[in-house]
């Protein structure tokens, strides 16, 4: 059972390194129109590449009647696609593997 975690193991890691070069990310971006509004976060969306200032201008190219207003609050960042797909394959890696080891346990 040992050898079959192993390659489970050695397979995600394998699944995760191919994934994390994956270009580009998401876009997080929140505003409202007006002086002391109270700023909407806004549904996520991808982009290649993604960094701050190409995102905030893309929200104001999605959302012009908040975010492009001449008078409004606003705020951008970017997200790596590769961190987030990283950070859930290592999650689901340490899960399969738990209960991998957990099987291994109650089988003998």
């Amino acid at each position: 059972m040992q050898n079959i975690s192993a390659a489970i193991f050695l397979l995600c890691i394998g699944l995760i390194l191919c994934i994390s070069t994956v270009d580009g990310g998401l876009c997080f971006c929140g505003c409202c129109a007006g002086f002391h509004c109270d700023v909407v976060t806004k549904p996520t969306f991808s982009m290649t590449p993604c960094n701050a200032t190409a995102c905030s201008h893309k929200c104001k190219e999605i959302y012009p009647a908040d975010c492009g207003a001449p008078v409004s609050q606003s705020w951008a960042a970017c997200k790596s696609a590769a961190s987030d797909i990283f950070y859930r394959s290592t999650t689901f890696a340490t899960y399969i593997l738990a209960f991998a080891s957990t099987f291994s346990f109650v089988a003998k």
